[in-house]
């Protein structure tokens, strides 16, 4: 009798400290088909729900282990999510989310029945609210099966630019004239569509150097102080199609990048990106189409 007694006691005590102590309220998952760097970009830049009165007092974030907490004022209360992302197959990701009321961190413990508690309503709602609009953003590209394939040599004239990586596009618009004039300038032939090729990618300050090419008949050209020539050699990649504004071609490096870890793929995070169509036209973005490359290491 004293036995079992001991045993219910200590099971009781092990209960009651994993209630209290283990560092969360309430848990909430879901799965979608977006891969995880895709996703941490989109809830990186996520602001809460429009017309909410609310703010973000903390923010930490951890690319590596694809974690993000984020702390949320509203009102008298205190929300701290813990966002996980987790990898399941070539292009889908499960997100777990822990609630923590800051504020209210025990009695909420002892509340969690409570179906109409307003914590609970709150949290829900965050995590509807944002898998919502991950599906919205969604909507404003496609992205092909992925494959490796060559990427093929290119003799081009170029100039070197550097920006934040949402910024890329904007920063072609108002550079693109300088290459322009000076192959209008020197009657040369562009042979191929204009690419990018990224030099270096930070992903910590999300600030990339890239060369912005044009590909040309290879022969010796005179270098002017903006202007520069190169080769850039066939190679093996992963390649992906990209169907949308070229302002947001960045989600199809990311989903490579997802696509190399999973597969263990050795990859240079260095993508290149073809441009078969001209923005200037105008038209249906989706209907904008580039081929993205992640060079293979050797």
């Amino acid at each position: 009798m004293n036995k079992n007694f001991l045993k219910l006691f200590f099971l009781i005590i092990i209960l009651v400290f994993s209630f209290i102590f283990k560092g969360f309220n309430y848990k909430y998952s879901f799965t979608i088909d977006q891969t995880p760097s895709v996703i941490f970009d989109h809830l990186s830049k996520w602001n809460g729900i429009e017309g909410e009165k609310s703010s973000f007092i903390d923010e930490f974030q951890n690319y590596e282990s694809k974690t993000i907490h984020k702390k949320i004022k509203v009102k008298d209360s205190i929300f701290n999510l813990k966002w996980k992302l987790k990898q399941i197959g070539d292009y889908n990701t499960k997100v777990i989310i822990y609630a923590k009321d800051e504020l209210n961190f025990l009695k909420q413990n002892f509340l969690v029945v409570n179906n109409n508690n307003h914590f609970r309503q709150q949290s829900e709602k965050y995590v509807k609210e944002f898998a919502k609009s991950l599906i919205q953003n969604k909507k404003n590209y496609f992205l092909s099966e992925i494959e490796i394939t060559d990427f093929p040599n290119q003799f081009s004239a170029y100039i070197e630019l550097e920006s934040k990586k949402e910024d890329k596009a904007k920063l072609m618009r108002e550079n693109i004239h300088k290459v322009m004039y000076y192959i209008e300038d020197n009657n040369i032939d562009m042979i191929a569509a204009p690419f990018v090729e990224v030099t270096n990618w930070n992903f910590k300050n999300d600030l990339i150097k890239f060369n912005f090419s044009f590909p040309i008949v290879e022969r010796n050209f005179q270098k002017n102080n903006q202007v520069k020539f190169s080769k850039t050699p066939q190679q093996k990649a992963l390649k992906i199609v990209f169907n949308g504004n070229y302002k947001i071609s960045d989600m199809a490096w990311l989903t490579l990048v997802d696509y190399a870890n999973y597969n263990n793929i050795p990859v240079k995070l260095k993508p290149i990106e073809i441009y078969l169509d001209d923005p200037h036209g105008g038209g249906n973005d989706l209907e904008w189409e580039a081929n993205v490359y992640l060079p293979l290491k050797n």
